[in-house]
């Protein structure tokens, strides 16, 4: 094999790498958002990549359950878009988080698990019967937003990093930006309104004609709402 077709071998290698590795962090990013979660921000590094997440404190089983969903899912994504059966995967190997160990991490999900029951045995017993309640709910949240997380992983592919929480401020100023000129055209409104003359009653009404025509004296001039129409 020549230098240049060793080269063409590696690009390619590369170039599958890192389109796997983007769709491994967008489906982490489209499901944790599904489930409540903030995304700060998806990146793409040479050796792998990364979704910094906001998890809520594990206060419920729910809410580990949910947490379990968010991370199963840049597997399960993975294994959409190659066209596996996800029904075959097995969760308890789908846990690739940078920075832990599959062992570690379902030992730390078992801690949390185990505080919240009193019973360090019962943790066991919930966390096998979750793993596969928690790739089921991220993988059929992927199949609703498929077209999310494509979306997302060609963005990724294309500019290596993704920031997020930038984006939700630029929203969030958007908003208020848009409440704010609403709440302007409110009071212009109003103050419009304000500014508006009040129709006289009749009795005002026929001061005004005669003062206008000359035939009362300057006793009634001196009414703030004939005046307006004088």
């Amino acid at each position: 094999m020549s230098t240049t077709q060793q080269r063409e071998k590696r690009q390619a290698a590369e170039d599958e790498a890192r389109h796997r590795t983007a769709y491994h962090e967008a489906g982490h990013a489209v499901v944790a958002q599904a489930l409540g979660f903030l995304v700060d921000k998806v990146e793409l590094r040479e050796d792998g990549g990364s979704c910094w997440i906001k998890f809520l404190p594990r206060d419920t089983l729910d809410d580990i359950g949910r947490e379990l969903s968010g991370i199963l899912a840049g597997r399960l994504a993975v294994a959409l878009e190659r066209g596996e059966d996800w029904r075959r995967l097995d969760p308890g190997n789908t846990i690739e988080l940078e920075g832990f160990t599959s062992s570690s991490h379902l030992s730390d999900y078992r801690r949390a698990a185990g505080a919240i029951l009193g019973n360090e045995l019962a943790a066991f017993d919930w966390l096998d019967a979750e793993l596969p309640s928690a790739a089921f709910r991220a993988t059929h949240i992927l199949i609703d937003r498929w077209d999310e997380v494509q979306a997302l992983a060609a963005k990724l592919e294309r500019e290596g990093s993704i920031d997020l929480a930038a984006d939700r401020r630029r929203v969030d100023h958007a908003r208020e930006r848009v409440c704010d000129l609403r709440r302007r055209a409110r009071a212009r409104d109003r103050i419009r309104r304000l500014q508006e003359p009040k129709p006289l009653s009749p009795r005002l009404a026929a001061i005004r004609d005669c003062v206008r025509r000359g035939e009362v004296g300057a006793r009634f001039a001196h009414n703030r709402e004939v005046r307006r129409w004088m």
